[in-house]
């Protein structure tokens, strides 16, 4: 008569039907493990991201010169078990770009996949770096901030060169656009 032993435990194969349910526990117990360690594969970073918080990007550029310019804002928040984020770009009158003047001229919603995710992640890393350079000064600066509804975040980049692609190349990986 086959039989298995597990762990000290013998367990007595006695036929086809015994055989045919040990195989598909097998099988099943199997399955749920690798499902399980492909969850704990994807931590991006994001996941202590709550429903009641939400992480700003913010990209404010220099269109009026030291007057200041448009904004572009990124907004990541979670809604039941799902990362999403918005996009928003406003435009401005130059050469007093006054808050009244202020217009949404676009606005973008994508649902975030484990990719973007770490796109997002990798942009606060390059964000926080960039922080701490000291480029030089000037009135009319694009700068770039991150940070939390909560409070537990907030970090500001002023690129005084206006050459750091960044941004963009977080709302072209986020959006498709440009």
């Amino acid at each position: 008569m086959p039989r298995l032993i597990v762990h000290g435990f013998t367990i007595m194969l006695t036929g086809p039907v015994h055989r045919m349910a040990f195989v598909s526990s097998v099988v099943l117990l199997c399955m749920f493990s690798c499902s399980q360690q492909a969850k704990e594969r994807t931590v991006s970073g994001l996941d202590n991201l709550l429903a009641n918080d939400t992480l700003v990007l913010m990209g404010r550029f220099s269109d009026c010169g030291e007057w200041g310019g448009h904004h572009e804002v990124i907004k990541i928040f979670r809604q039941v078990d799902s990362l999403l984020a918005t996009y928003e770009r406003d435009t401005v009158k130059c050469p007093d770009p006054s808050n009244i003047d202020r217009r949404i001229v676009e606005r973008l919603d994508a649902q975030l996949d484990q990719t973007k995710e770490e796109r997002i992640v990798a942009y606060l890393q390059e964000l926080t770096a960039r922080s701490f350079l000291a480029e030089g000064g000037s009135n009319a600066i694009d700068d770039y901030v991150a940070t939390r509804t909560d409070g537990g975040l907030e970090m500001v980049y002023w690129n005084f060169e206006k050459n750091w692609k960044g941004f963009a190349e977080l709302k072209r990986s986020l959006f498709g656009v440009h």
